[in-house]
């Protein structure tokens, strides 16, 4: 940790974040594709690989595969099972939550992994999508509710991750531009007026 440093990621890290995605949405809307398992041109994804090297892949495992640990400030611990609504349920209520959270970390380190090593993941994440065959519900063909709760849960931290991770890597590399630091004050305003 930097003397002084105010939070999880420290001078160099924020470097790299800089030099990877200032001033380079398509990059970041690259990574996106890939994190979502949507399509990828091909161009796209050899610029993807070229561009994470060693360096980016530390950050990124940082910032979306957080752990605990003692080398960041007070207040900066990230863990995706610090989640107050958790804690507060029953155990029962719970599970889901947590499977669906493991789920989410699961795939998201497949992905980043993938990165690395070309090596895709087992899970798919429009499988994790509930689905009707043909609009008709047949009661014996259709996973659990739990199953399917567990699922869409998942699908959706995945998502709901992604977008906010990769909108805070931006905010973070274009510190220095005006415009983004704009909306991202109008985006806190809106969120604060909910």
């Amino acid at each position: 940790m930097d003397k002084g440093q105010q939070m999880r990621f420290s001078k160099k890290e924020l470097e790299v974040i800089r030099g990877a995605f200032e001033n380079n949405d398509d990059l970041l809307y690259s990574l996106r594709k890939h994190l979502l398992q949507c399509d990828i041109p091909e161009d796209e994804w050899v610029n993807l690989k070229k561009t994470v090297n060693p360096e980016l892949l530390a950050v990124l495992r940082k910032d979306f595969l957080p752990t605990i640990n003692d080398d960041v400030p007070l207040q900066q611990i990230a863990d995706p099972l610090l989640l107050e609504k958790i804690m507060s349920l029953p155990p029962e209520e719970a599970a889901p939550h947590i499977e669906a959270t493991l789920i989410a970390k699961e795939y998201t380190k497949q992905q980043i992994d993938e990165l690395e090593t070309g090596d895709k993941g087992k899970i798919i994440l429009k499988e994790l999508t509930p689905k009707r065959e043909n609009n008709i519900v047949w009661e014996d063909k259709m996973p659990n509710d739990y199953c399917r709760y567990v699922n869409l849960m998942a699908r959706n931290i995945i998502i709901s991750n992604t977008e906010s991770r990769l909108y805070f890597l931006r905010i973070l590399a274009n510190q220095n531009n005006p415009a983004i630091q704009e909306e991202f004050k109008k985006k806190l305003e809106q969120n604060s007026n909910k």
